[in-house]
């Protein structure tokens, strides 16, 4: 870390963190905390190689559509996902547990995971064998699938830690007083795309 003669300490980020937005706030106000108290002659710390936040987007705020309030269904009518998807109800999956649970919703089979309490779903078949991962194992975040031995972080998208090409196909989630819903595609179009 090179430091300039007016007390300005550079830190340049690369790897995993470079170009990455969700880095920016973060580890740039970790970065200089650090810094500035294993240093406290630097006067200043800049960090190199962040991704600027960029201005959020504006957000149109107007009134409910007719139907939508108290107990409507918040991702709003089928129509409104892409893809053709829509929202399905999840049967009971039971509570939370280390062990990954496969459903069918909408003819598409779904696995969900559960790590730490949150839950995760995607599309039950492994990206290189293309066989089922409901007989695979989970362990902290990552599910190894019983066929081929891939293994998948949940947490990250479904990304392979061996194959960065290989993912599995993710699928929004959400529970809440509802139960746990899917967002699945219902044409059989949207199903082979």
């Amino acid at each position: 870390m090179p430091v300039t003669d007016e007390g300005v300490a550079r830190l340049r980020l690369e790897g995993s963190c470079h170009g990455c937005p969700s880095s920016t706030v973060t580890v740039q106000l970790a970065l200089k905390g650090a810094v500035e108290d294993a240093a406290p002659e630097v006067t200043e710390v800049v960090v190199e190689g962040m991704t600027s936040a960029g201005a959020a987007p504006l957000l149109q705020i107007g009134s409910r559509p007719p139907g939508a309030g108290p107990g409507s269904d918040p991702a709003g009518p089928p129509g409104d996902l892409p893809g053709g998807a829509t929202w399905v109800t999840l049967p009971d999956i039971g509570p939370p547990s280390s062990k990954p649970v496969s459903t069918v919703a909408a003819g598409v089979p779904v696995l969900v995971c559960a790590v730490r309490g949150t839950l995760y779903a995607y599309r039950d078949a492994c990206a290189v064998c293309a066989g089922s991962l409901a007989d695979g194992t989970l362990t902290v975040g990552e599910l190894t699938c019983a066929g081929c031995g891939t293994r998948y972080d949940v947490r990250a998208a479904g990304r392979s830690s061996g194959d960065p090409a290989a993912y599995l196909d993710p699928i929004p989630l959400l529970a809440d007083s509802q139960g746990v819903r899917v967002a699945v595609a219902t044409s059989q179009e949207a199903i082979s795309s």
